[in-house]
């Protein structure tokens, strides 16, 4: 196993657990989180997102975290995935945390959010070796990236 392919396979490893936690915190109320109920009343609260976005918001940002973290998580439909990944994280950054600032220490700002866009955007753009889109696609979207050939390798 190459460098690369272990730091793509760390990286997924990494996301894709964060993602779930904060997907299962909104979809099903896990690790202390509001559950879905509890997720909408927020969502419905808040002032930054537009309201013809809200609906979108509610529905779309805990499916998009929760099954697109399992899915980059085991390499299934990675690219796909991490593009979810990358509109939930800009969503975060321009309607909810951008008005924070880079670093809240009350809370908030969008350092995370646009750390989490970088790594789902290194995912996206990235190398996919050892997914099972390599095994179930046979070098569809793993070779896709084109650094599968081993020209970016080191």
């Amino acid at each position: 196993m190459k460098r690369t392919e272990w730091a793509f396979l760390i990286l997924r490893v990494v996301v894709g657990l964060s993602f779930i936690f904060f997907g299962g915190q909104k979809l099903f109320g896990l690790f202390g989180g509001p559950g879905f109920q509890g997720w909408s009343g927020f969502v419905q609260g808040m002032g930054g997102i537009p309201g013809f976005l809200k609906p979108l918001t509610i529905y779309l940002v805990p499916v998009f975290e929760f099954f697109g973290g399992l899915f980059v998580l085991v390499g299934f439909l990675t690219r796909w995935s991490a593009l979810a990944l990358v509109l939930v994280m800009i969503g975060a950054i321009l309607f909810v945390n951008f008005p924070k600032g880079f670093y809240n220490p009350q809370g908030g700002g969008w350092v995370l959010p646009l750390t989490f866009l970088a790594m789902s955007l290194a995912i996206l753009l990235g190398e996919h070796r050892y997914t099972l889109d390599e095994t179930l696609f046979k070098g569809g979207q793993a070779s896709s990236a084109g650094s599968s050939s081993g020209a970016a390798e080191s």
